[in-house]
């Protein structure tokens, strides 16, 4: 009976440490190497060493989306979750994000759920053939809050580039968009 419930119990517990591993996965830009065009909007907590409580959906210019409140037109090749950004770092390396493979240009709209108050950061990368263009910003989450930012993404003979909208639809001054870094 002892030996039933001794490997009744490494069962349960093996299940358990496999669920939850599988729940953290690698980053899918290194897997996109075939695509011309990789869109990965990132947050992350300043060390990187925990993944910070936010939820996140993106929705592309053909409204499909991907997320924590994704609908039913889902973005093809693309992913949702925590993930390590560094293979090699898994500690220092922790994201919660959103990842598309040949991502289409034109406007994104992100929404940003926040869980609890907490210093994050938000990353976005657009790559394209030749290039990446990388923008990071560091913001105090409110619980309960939620934040939305439109962006358009380009990407012209190879080389890639964010700019950040208004809500109308207009980019944003430098001056604008510096407002949005709190810290």
């Amino acid at each position: 009976m002892r030996t039933i419930l001794l490997v009744g119990l490494l069962s349960l517990c093996s299940a358990a440490s496999t669920q939850q591993s599988s729940e953290v996965k690698q980053s899918l830009q290194y897997s996109c190497i075939h695509d011309e065009f990789f869109l990965g909007v990132s947050e992350s907590t300043p060390e990187h060493d925990r993944f910070p409580a936010v939820r996140l959906t993106l929705s592309d210019p053909a409204e499909r989306q991907i997320g924590f409140r994704a609908g039913r037109q889902q973005i093809p090749k693309s992913g949702y979750g925590r993930i390590v950004e560094i293979s090699t770092l898994p500690n220092r390396s922790r994201a919660v994000a959103i990842e598309v493979c040949g991502a289409m240009q034109g406007v994104y709209m992100l929404t940003v759920d926040e869980q609890e108050a907490a210093h994050y950061r938000l990353s976005v990368r657009g790559t394209g053939a030749q290039t990446s263009n990388i923008q990071v910003f560091n913001f105090v989450s409110k619980s309960g809050g939620r934040r939305q930012y439109r962006f358009r993404y380009i990407s012209t003979e190879g080389n890639s580039r964010i700019e950040w909208l208004d809500d109308s639809g207009q980019q944003l001054s430098i001056l604008q968009l510096s407002a949005i870094d709190e810290w």
